[in-house]
């Protein structure tokens, strides 16, 4: 039942996916002041996103949290890491409830 996942539920989905996709998936590591939920790696195209993943009970609140993960991401400075390495680097924020997500991309 959708009324029983909470935001790790939420993370192993899409890590699982994309890993199924074949690109390299890391999940909580250590990047810049914090962890990121994801980082997906695609050397082959040298791009690269990190994704950070939050759960809410109120539909209405899907934007604020997308929001909030998105300044998770510049506040814990994930992506510096990754600046030099990839031409392409691709923040999302994403804010699930039930069957539902808002995904937001950090215009820089």
């Amino acid at each position: 039942s959708c009324f029983d996942y909470y935001e790790s539920y939420y993370h192993a989905f899409l890590t699982g996916v994309m890993s199924g996709l074949g690109y390299r998936v890391k999940s909580n590591k250590e990047m810049g002041d914090g962890r990121a939920d994801i980082v997906i790696q695609d050397t082959s195209y040298n791009k690269a996103m990190i994704i950070e993943t939050k759960r809410t009970t109120d539909e209405s609140k899907k934007d604020a949290m997308c929001n909030e993960a998105l300044e998770q991401i510049i506040a814990n400075r994930y992506a510096d890491p990754l600046k030099e390495q990839y031409t392409t680097l691709l923040c999302y924020g994403i804010a699930f409830h039930k069957k539902s997500a808002l995904v937001k991309l950090l215009a820089e």
